[in-house]
């Protein structure tokens, strides 16, 4: 393929199509969503070419989304201090197109062309709009929709209730979805004033100021390759490990033996990955229409002598159980404070190089597949981790759901060792074609 040129035609600013209300003017913010990392949760979304324009399908987005914002009015806020200000200062909507064919980027896709995809923003805007869309056009009358939040104010499943919103406007079904903001703040109230965490130095480079290079790969699991991972995973203890817990596992055994061949010492290695509480037994009953950060991260260590699949599949399983058992039975600000220092515990040692520290989150079940804007349903969802610069693994499902991919951040090293891990291989196809 050509190399792909993205031309922005217009940004325009999208504002919610009725004012919102004076005493909705405020969102406070949770502990947990202020703890968040200064990245974008979002992804690509690929449709291809049914019949309608570009000035149609131009119009139709930024209609309906005016429409849709009305309801999701935080979003065209600004974050103030520990606030969003909902103020309708609106949404960033970008219109590009693109010089190849969209059937061309679908063939073994390559995360550095897919970037260009992505709305950009202004180096100095940080973390605001709260929304920012981009719809590229291609020659062949497919687009691609690119939708980025802050993490600050949204996990994944805020993103989709967004989605299935903005979705169910444009095709003229009303408001089919409310949210609510209120549940964020309310089940992770915010941590009294107290004197930040000293930051960790970092001894990774102590030897050179060389930056770590980083590259993101692509690697997908089909059905029946779960399947038999699941039976791989399986153990007395945990006798029917999920999807996330068999394709985790097998991951973090890879990276533990990459770790290994690199530098021959097993370092300690700690896995981190949030869990939905939207659908748990807790108390309150959460809205599963709950917007912000309604998640709990999961930390768990190994020390290196414990590599098998199936012992750390039952190590995940064991911690979440506990966390939620935590969350369950302690006292708010208790828990906040604990759960506080464990994260920045986690960070630290990572920062630190004092454990071989991974993140893991899931985007499976989201309903991605199902965000049709009068257009049809995409044919490709991804994530928007194309270019981060830290180690990260999202795992997505295929378009039929059965199958899952997995966009995999990681040092230029340990990635390498990961392509040639035999076990990996056995279950995983690095970057196969869409089309």
């Amino acid at each position: 393929m050509s190399k792909m040129k993205v031309e922005i035609l217009f940004k325009d600013t999208i504002k919610p199509s009725s004012l919102t209300s004076h005493r909705l003017k405020t969102v406070e913010l949770s502990f947990i969503d202020e703890k968040m990392a200064p990245v974008f949760v979002g992804g690509l979304f690929f449709y291809n070419y049914n019949g309608a324009d570009k000035a149609e399908i131009s119009g139709k987005l930024k209609n309906s989304l005016s429409e849709t914002l009305t309801c999701f009015y935080p979003l065209t806020g600004r974050i103030n201090d520990k606030v969003i200000e909902c103020n309708d200062e609106g949404a960033l909507f970008i219109e590009a197109r693109a010089s190849v064919l969209l059937s061309d980027l679908l063939v073994n896709p390559d995360p550095l062309t897919l970037v260009a995809l992505m709305p950009s923003r202004s180096p100095k805007a940080e973390l605001w709009p709260l929304l920012l869309v981009q719809v590229t056009f291609f020659s062949c009358g497919g687009f691609v929709l690119g939708v980025l939040i802050p993490h600050i104010v949204a996990d994944v499943t805020t993103v989709s209730i967004f989605l299935r919103g903005w979705a169910a406007t444009a095709r003229g079904h009303g408001d089919m979805v409310t949210p609510n903001y209120l549940s964020s703040s309310m089940i992770f109230p915010r941590l009294p004033h107290q004197e930040p965490y000293p930051m960790p130095k970092d001894e990774r480079n102590h030897v050179t100021t060389k930056k770590p290079e980083f590259v993101t790969k692509r690697f997908v699991f089909e059905a029946d390759k779960i399947n038999l991972l699941k039976v791989r995973a399986a153990s007395e203890q945990v006798k029917d490990p999920t999807r996330f817990e068999s394709i985790v596992g097998l991951l973090w055994c890879c990276l533990t033996r990459a770790t290994r061949s690199d530098n021959g010492v097993q370092k300690p290695s700690s896995v981190q990955f949030p869990v939905n509480i939207r659908n748990t037994n807790i108390s309150p009953i959460l809205s599963e229409n709950s917007m912000g950060n309604i998640v709990l991260s999961v930390s768990v260590d190994t020390d290196g002598s414990e590599t098998g699949l199936e012992q750390m599949v039952r190590k995940l399983r064991d911690n979440k159980e506990k966390t939620l058992e935590k969350f369950r039975t302690m006292e708010a600000m208790k828990f906040a404070e604990e759960y506080e220092k464990q994260r920045w515990d986690f960070m630290c040692r990572m920062i630190s190089g004092a454990i071989d520290g991974h993140i893991f989150t899931s985007w499976a079940r989201t309903g991605f597949y199902e965000v049709d804007l009068g257009f049809g349903n995409p044919n490709w969802v991804t994530a928007n981790n194309l270019n981060w610069e830290f180690e990260v693994f999202i795992l997505m499902d295929t378009e039929n759901g059965r199958g899952i991919e997995v966009w995999v951040s990681l040092m230029n090293d340990k990635m390498s060792a990961l392509e040639e891990d035999h076990e990996l291989l056995q279950f995983a196809t690095p970057n196969p074609s869409v089309v």
